[in-house]
């Protein structure tokens, strides 16, 4: 998120930085979550950090950012609904409101519309 930030020249004061700082701090408590219940990352690394990959990215503002980042998101929650842990679940809606806030900061430079995803296991508390 850093590098789609400063690729934009991010022209909300930092914001979109803001948020991408809060979303990894909620990834960073997630991966510490699931690893203590043997469940490795669902993160995955973007094919310009992978070795070999063109540094360049000219298709940055086709929204392709804001699907990528609401699919991790899905992928997350889907592995946390399996585990049936009502902490998870609960952690999981509490992260949902930066989560949203970041695909909508990234929707609108990204000339998108917000790629809002369910809630948890259906719970109240985000998404939708």
């Amino acid at each position: 998120m850093l590098r789609q930030s400063f690729e934009r020249r991010d022209t909300a004061g930092g914001a979109l930085m803001e948020q991408s700082r809060a979303e990894m701090r909620n990834m960073h408590e997630l991966n510490h979550r699931l690893a203590a219940r043997g469940v490795g990352p669902r993160f995955t690394l973007p094919a310009w950090l992978l070795p070999g990959s063109p540094t360049g990215d000219p298709q940055a503002a086709d929204g392709r950012y804001v699907r990528e980042a609401a699919a991790a998101a899905a992928r997350a929650r889907e592995t946390i609904a399996a585990l049936g842990d009502a902490s998870l679940r609960e952690m999981a809606i509490r992260h949902q409101r930066d989560t949203d806030a970041l695909l909508a900061a990234l929707a609108r430079l990204d000339g998108g519309a917000p790629q809002r995803t369910p809630a948890p296991s259906g719970l109240p508390g985000g998404g939708g």
